[in-house]
C-alpha cells in the first residue's frame, strides 16, 4: 500500500510525505504534479521508516484543482507497481 500525505492549509502546502507498507525491498517513489513527474526519491535504507519526505520546493501554494498522485517504482515481488499508485488528490481552497 502507498499513501500520500499533504499537509498545509487551503491551497498552501507546507509538506509532502509519501509512505508504503507491504512492499518488500526499497522503491522509488515518484511524485506526480498535474500528470507529470514532478520529484522522485528513494525510499531510506533504515528498516524502521517506510517513507520520504519530498523536498521543500514543493512546499508553495498551488493552483485550485492542481492534483498530485505518488507511485512507487523498483517494486520485487509479484504486484504489478502501477497498481499501487494512490488515487490523485485535488488541492482546492
Amino acid at each position: 500500500m502507498v499513501c500520500l500525505e499533504v499537509k498545509g492549509t487551503g491551497r498552501t502546502v507546507s509538506s509532502i510525505y509519501g509512505r508504503f507498507t507491504g512492499i518488500s525491498g526499497k522503491p522509488k517513489l515518484t511524485l506526480y504534479i498535474n500528470g507529470k513527474p514532478a520529484s522522485s526519491k528513494k525510499s531510506p535504507k533504515s528498516e524502521d521508516d517506510h517513507g520520504v519526505c519530498f523536498p521543500a520546493k514543493f512546499n508553495k501554494k498551488y493552483a485550485n484543482g492542481t492534483t498530485m498522485r505518488l507511485c512507487p517504482s523498483e517494486v520485487t515481488g509479484d504486484i504489478a507497481a502501477k497498481s499501487l499508485c494512490t488515487t490523485p488528490i485535488k488541492i482546492h481552497s
